[in-house]
């Protein structure tokens, strides 16, 4: 990844996995339809921007998560590790920190007025794919897509879990 400048804005989010079955889940959002919204209508991890009262890049994905999911990350989950920086191709400026937790209890989600569904999908069954650019997608068992970053920091999951 390039080194940060001057105008670069930051933004974390949370891979939030439920292991508990012995399989584990990912928690996946759909972000509303919104003309403004570069990602409008895209499948998500909970996220967004840093904000001057967050401590840090994991704070602003734990305030995120449960502003956008009502997931309380400091008490239902432990902390895994973080991933390197990534960029949106359509926003090089936007630095993105992937925090990932597992859950230690059942959650219930409460989806913000940003998200129209979630859904909780399996690492071992989100098979990878490439679109016809060749970079990596993913889709749902209904068919629905799983592209860009997103996409992206899911095989970086994967690979630092030892998952194919």
């Amino acid at each position: 990844m390039r080194a940060a400048s001057r105008g670069d804005s930051y933004a974390a989010v949370s891979v939030i996995l439920d292991c508990a079955s012995g399989r584990c889940r990912v928690l996946l959002v759909k972000r509303v339809e919104n003309s403004r919204d570069p990602w409008s209508g895209d499948w998500a991890l909970p996220g967004g921007r840093m904000e001057p009262e967050d401590a840090d890049l994991r704070a602003t994905s734990v305030r995120e998560t449960l502003e956008e999911t009502g997931i309380d990350l400091r008490s239902s989950a432990e902390f895994l590790f973080e991933l390197d920086f990534f960029s949106p191709t359509n926003a090089p400026w936007m630095r993105v920190k992937p925090f990932v937790y597992r859950l230690l209890r059942p959650v219930e989600v409460r989806l913000s007025e940003e998200l129209v569904r979630y859904e909780w999908a399996y690492l071992d069954e989100l098979r990878e794919s490439t679109d016809e650019a060749g970079r990596p997608e993913f889709r749902l068992a209904g068919g629905e897509r799983i592209w860009g970053m997103t996409a992206r920091i899911l095989v970086a999951t994967k690979e630092r879990l030892g998952l194919r």
